[in-house]
């Protein structure tokens, strides 16, 4: 008796957990070979998709395949499930259910879950999904925009969607005029698409500028945040900075730095503990940790969001900004900038295995391996002497008492940011002063600074044209609403006022234009081009040999040595 009281307690309580399904499901990335099924549940659990051929028979007159999320050869629990269904044949239609059951929780070392809940395919018919026929003449889809959370006016728009058994739904962006919480994209849209037709009808979304404002819409994925909550950063941080290799064959050991920078530059590379407290990550990017955990981040990415999955062409854009920090820090020309080459080639040899492997080999990749800039020399090779540098926060004082002399005291500038000047515009306006004159005052009166090469003034940049030289490539660089109001720039080897960095960049000077430039993979013979090529001359060739149309706003050819 005790024991079936026991039984009958504990099945009461699993049943008062069960879970139960919230929102859809509703039908994503329909392929010829797969598609993927998204819904959620109440509570944490694990789900699976149970599919079947549609040819008549009864749902479980035998076993049917499952397939689960999983992560890491483990299945996922959660309440959010995404569950793909692959090794499908194309233009074929097949029956599917969904399936979840909770997660019990107190269990210490293992995982009990409740009694599991689906949809019906007893009583009822269950879901229906066509796979894509390449071979179909015809398509028919509906569009659907600028709703902006008005569930009523969406519903009456889409009320016949199942009836007239679109291929696909494609949401084409501000659905919402906001996204605050996750809860509200399924409250103003999605719940209602489940409903009518999104079960069965493949749904498309593309996010208007309204889907990016709100808190929500600007959260991370949730592969994202699990890995920077579960602590995976601290696993790459070093505690100690020791030489890859033998120090004392290290070729930038020859060079003659001078004392002081040399003494700074070695710092890292001693016997002494990095100060780093549990938040320091930063630091990361002042040694090579911050290489190594940038890659291991990307192949994350490359697995959870299954880049290079499919026949569409999917672009993953890496910046390393470690070998910058260091450069700059410690100068191109100390061992730490060296040793964390070596290390960089290391991981960039294994992640580039790593994507080969993924997507079935070299010629299914396209590697382009570039820089936006490149970076000064620390030192003066005649006679060692560290650069020049120019103190940014008194020339701020000298331009603004140079303001004041010629039109009233009063604070001009907002400050310098990005080798630019930004006046304050709204107390020009107040003294019934024009912007463009002081602009061009301010440029003339720069141009007397020691160690300002160029000064120029937006107005100028808006109204001239440069055809050719470095005024041409300042005058790229620029945006109207953005940039300030004065563009400055150095001498050679000039650099702003900083104790923390022994070298700079972003400079209109050979040293910072030159940056290599390979391209690899996707088929291409080997060959060596040994023109300059123009950054411009990039994305046309990439355009090119992935078979798409060049960006719109290009201003170049693809390099012509290529031959797709």
């Amino acid at each position: 008796m005790l024991a079936v009281a026991i039984v009958a307690t504990t099945t009461a309580q699993e049943r008062k957990n069960s879970v139960v399904i919230t929102e859809g499901p509703y039908l994503q990335a329909v392929g010829e070979n797969e598609f993927t099924v998204v819904w959620m549940t109440d509570q944490d659990a694990v789900s699976w998709v149970e599919i079947a051929p549609d040819d008549g028979t009864h749902f479980y007159n035998r076993e049917r395949p499952k397939f689960y999320q999983t992560r890491y050869g483990r299945k996922v629990i959660g309440n959010l499930h995404t569950i793909r269904v692959s090794g499908l044949e194309p233009g074929t239609t097949y029956r599917y259910r969904i399936i979840s059951a909770a997660a019990l929780k107190g269990e210490k070392d293992r995982v009990r879950f409740t009694e599991q809940r689906g949809s019906d395919v007893y009583r009822r018919q269950p879901y229906f999904v066509t796979t894509l026929n390449h071979a179909k003449e015809s398509v028919s889809f509906a569009m659907v925009n600028d709703i902006h959370g008005k569930t009523a006016e969406f519903e009456t728009l889409m009320a016949d969607a199942a009836e007239r058994k679109y291929d696909f739904v494609c949401f084409n962006g501000d659905m919402t005029s906001r996204n605050n919480k996750q809860d509200e994209v399924f409250k103003f849209y999605l719940s209602s698409a489940s409903k009518l037709f999104a079960k069965e009808t493949p749904l498309v979304y593309v996010r208007g500028n309204h889907e990016t404002r709100g808190t929500y819409a600007v959260s991370l994925p949730e592969w994202v945040a699990r890995y920077n909550s579960d602590g995976t950063n601290a696993f790459y941080r070093i505690d100690r900075w020791v030489p890859k290799g033998n120090i004392a064959n290290y070729k930038n050991n020859e060079v003659a730095v001078v004392e002081e920078i040399k003494g700074k530059a070695t710092k890292l590379l001693s016997d002494v503990d990095l100060d780093l407290d549990n938040s320091a990550y930063g630091h990361m990017c002042y040694t090579p940790a911050g290489n190594t955990m940038l890659f291991e981040f990307a192949s994350q990415a490359v697995a959870q969001e299954r880049l290079g999955s499919d026949a569409a062409t999917d672009v993953l854009n890496i910046c390393l900004d470690t070998p910058r920090y260091i450069a700059e820090t410690y100068g191109p020309e100390s061992i730490e900038y060296e040793d964390m080459l070596y290390r960089l080639d290391a991981a960039l040899a294994e992640f580039l295995t790593y994507i080969y492997a993924q997507v079935g080999g070299k010629d299914n990749a396209i590697v382009v391996l570039t820089s936006d800039h490149g970076t000064a020399p620390s030192y003066n090779p005649q006679g060692g002497t560290q650069r020049e540098r120019f103190n940014t926060r008194q020339m701020e004082v000298i331009v603004n008492a140079f303001l004041g002399a010629h039109h009233g005291s009063g604070e001009y500038l907002l400050g310098f940011a990005n080798n630019a000047l930004y006046l304050d515009h709204e107390f020009l306006l107040e003294k019934k002063l024009s912007v463009e004159t002081i602009q061009e005052e301010v440029a003339t009166f720069l141009l007397q600074l020691r160690g300002v090469s160029t000064a120029i003034s937006a107005t100028a940049l808006r109204n001239t044209s440069f055809g050719e030289g470095r005024m041409r490539l300042v005058q790229q660089s620029f945006f109207s609403t953005r940039s300030g109001d004065v563009i400055i720039d150095f001498m050679p080897g000039w650099m702003v006022e900083s104790t923390d960095y022994r070298s700079t960049s972003h400079a209109g000077y050979r040293y910072d234009r030159s940056v290599p430039l390979i391209i690899s993979g996707g088929g291409l013979a080997p060959q060596s081009i040994a023109r300059t090529v123009s950054i411009v001359e990039v994305a046309p060739t990439i355009a090119d040999i992935i078979g798409v149309e060049s960006p719109w706003a290009s201003s170049s050819r693809p390099i012509k040595e290529i031959n797709n």
